[in-house]
């Protein structure tokens, strides 16, 4: 699940959606949802050309690979807006992996663990100012 930036998530799904949760778009809460959720979240402000953390849990789960992509907030009820604005793929486990490396009871390095994983993006400069939506996506 992401940690960082903070996920516009909703409560429902505790930030998370995956295949069969009901999900209507390519966030898992619309746009109509989060007038009440910015009174609580203050939206971040970066630059172009910024460099940004981005970070979430192992949770146990070895494998796949992360998708980022930028869309226009407005934009961001719409999958073809975040297909079009993919900014980066990395594998999900880069810099993490199991708490103990040598336990193989699920196949080399697919042990049990909740590191921190993360990857740096960079906020493209070719961004107008606007209101963007950074979508992480892993497919496991």
């Amino acid at each position: 699940m992401l940690k960082y930036p903070l996920p516009r998530g909703n409560l429902r799904t505790f930030g998370t959606c995956g295949a069969g949760q009901g999900c209507k778009g390519p966030c898992d809460d619309s746009r109509d949802s989060q007038a009440q959720k910015f009174k609580y979240l203050t939206p971040s402000i970066y630059r172009r050309g910024q460099n940004i953390t981005v970070k979430w849990g192992r949770q146990n789960h070895p494998g796949g690979f992360i998708r980022l992509a930028i869309a226009r907030y407005q934009d961001s009820d719409n999958w073809g807006s975040f297909n079009e604005g993919v900014i980066k793929y990395t594998c999900y486990e880069t810099n993490c992996g199991p708490d103990n490396p040598n336990n193989t009871n699920w196949g080399v390095l697919a042990g049990p663990g909740s590191q921190e994983c993360s990857t740096v993006i960079t906020i493209p400069d070719y961004l107008n100012d606007d209101m963007y939506t950074l979508q992480w996506m892993w497919y496991g």
